[in-house]
C-alpha cells in the first residue's frame, strides 16, 4: 500500500517495505532526456571518429 507524505506532492511512502517512492512524472522526464543526451554524444564521437578515418585514408591515397 502506498501512503501520500504530507508536504511533499508526488512522494508517497510504500508501506510494505518503508521505502519513499517519486511518483512525480518529471523525474521520469528528466531521466529519459539525460539518456538520449548521452546517446547522441556517444553518436557525434563515433561520427567525428568516422570522419577522421576517412580523412587519414584519404591522405594515405593522395600520397600515393
Amino acid at each position: 500500500m502506498k501512503v501520500p507524505i504530507q508536504g511533499h506532492p508526488g512522494m508517497v511512502r510504500d508501506t510494505s517495505s518503508g521505502a519513499i517512492i517519486n511518483m512525480n512524472s518529471d523525474g521520469a522526464l528528466h531521466s529519459a532526456n539525460r539518456a538520449r543526451l548521452i546517446k547522441d554524444a556517444e553518436r557525434l564521437n563515433q561520427v567525428e571518429q568516422d570522419v577522421s578515418e576517412i580523412k587519414m585514408m584519404l591522405k594515405q591515397l593522395i600520397e600515393r
